[in-house]
């Protein structure tokens, strides 16, 4: 085919396809069609993304997880809460830093005289995503839970100094805490889970792209990911205002009173009290070393804990194995800001009923999904 011959695409010979016909007639014509495609993919994509961003739907249907949830009285389902009357909150899927480092163990060193190997070495763990509530659980709740379930009444039940009805539950042994989960349909969250909850700043997280997938770290993700590992649930310092602890006040604050405003305690999740008030039970058994070979993925210590003898020491021939519970407590005052640090771990005999541990719950999104419609 010559330069004279007929083009079957365009319908003109290409002699006639000169620069002037392409500018005033072709182009004109292309401009309007590729505008036009690119404006429709444009506004698509963006309602698309909108909807997926506020777990929203189309005709109803969630597309996202929401991020605070609550169980309707009257139908007995997990709907989609507001903050006013969110009972649990959502920690998404993904790997955060668990522990501490060893130049905050050294600087602790060099203040205290003391190190905290049982924290160390710090490490990624990766979660799977889960609700952990929003509160510790309070005399209120764990008072409909002796009504319909009977069972052993709290150590401090009827002392005034912890029996309102919003302060948290405490005087509550692990199994007692266990049990009232499982009524529920929920458990105790483990280890990884609450530390997670408690002090990984996830915004920050994003603003420096660190993967949710571990296998993606390197060492610089590793670098930037120890910026994201707040001390507090709250950020690096310790705010006297936003905790209740060192015995500050002589019992346990209601939940929630570190709440929004400028003695806002919560942790980036929007947890409140993770920080003080009442320590909580969590799942796992306490091991002194377990950090040096815990798995990355979903950790928890079921087994084989470390063992103590009647007196707190450690020991390898018969003794008790320890439960872990993290936070500190409103009437801990021997190691004050050191105890209530998000990566602190203290243990006690699963049978300990004291007037500084309570509990809160989580549950897997697995058992949410179809009451939310996923």
């Amino acid at each position: 085919m010559n330069n004279q011959a007929h083009n079957y695409v365009s319908g003109f010979s290409r002699p006639t396809m000169n620069r002037q016909y392409w500018t005033h007639k072709i182009w004109p014509h292309t401009t309007w069609l590729v505008c036009t495609l690119f404006t429709f993919l444009l506004v698509s994509c963006g309602g698309q993304q909108q909807s997926n961003s506020d777990g929203n739907s189309n005709g109803g249907v969630l597309t996202k997880l929401p991020k605070l949830i609550r169980k309707d009285e009257v139908s007995g389902q997990w709907v989609v809460a507001s903050r006013k009357n969110a009972e649990m909150v959502l920690v998404p899927a993904g790997t955060f830093l668990m522990g501490t480092s060893k130049s905050m163990s050294d600087r602790i060193a060099s203040g205290y005289s003391m190190n905290f190997w049982d924290e160390m070495p710090q490490h990624k763990v990766t979660v799977r995503d889960f609700y952990i509530d929003r509160h510790e659980v309070t005399n209120e709740a764990y008072n409909k839970y002796l009504k319909e379930q009977g069972g052993t009444s709290p150590r401090f039940w009827r002392d005034p100094k912890f029996n309102h009805p919003r302060q948290p539950i405490v005087g509550v042994s692990w199994d007692d805490a266990t049990d009232y989960a499982r009524w529920l349909g929920k458990r105790l969250p483990t280890e990884a889970e609450w530390e997670k909850a408690a002090c990984w700043d996830w915004e920050r997280a994003e603003e420096l792209n660190i993967p949710t997938d571990a296998t993606l770290w390197d060492e610089a993700i590793l670098r930037d990911a120890v910026k994201c590992v707040q001390i507090y649930p709250w950020g690096n310092a310790v705010l006297e205002n936003r905790l209740n602890f060192k015995r500050t006040n002589d019992r346990p604050t209601i939940v929630g009173l570190y709440g929004p405003g400028p003695n806002d305690g919560s942790s980036p999740y929007e947890a409140y009290d993770m920080a003080g008030n009442a320590s909580e039970w969590v799942a796992d058994l306490y091991d002194v070393g377990y950090y040096s070979k815990a798995p990355v993925n979903n950790p928890t210590k079921t087994s084989a804990g470390s063992r103590f003898t009647p007196d707190g020491r450690v020991t390898y021939t018969g003794g008790i194995e320890h439960r872990v519970h993290r936070g500190g407590m409103w009437n801990e005052w021997r190691m004050k800001e050191l105890d209530v640090r998000s990566a602190r771990r203290l243990h006690a005999p699963p049978e300990t009923r004291s007037p500084g541990i309570g509990f809160r719950c989580a549950i897997d999104v697995d058992q949410v999904r179809t009451d939310l419609g996923l």
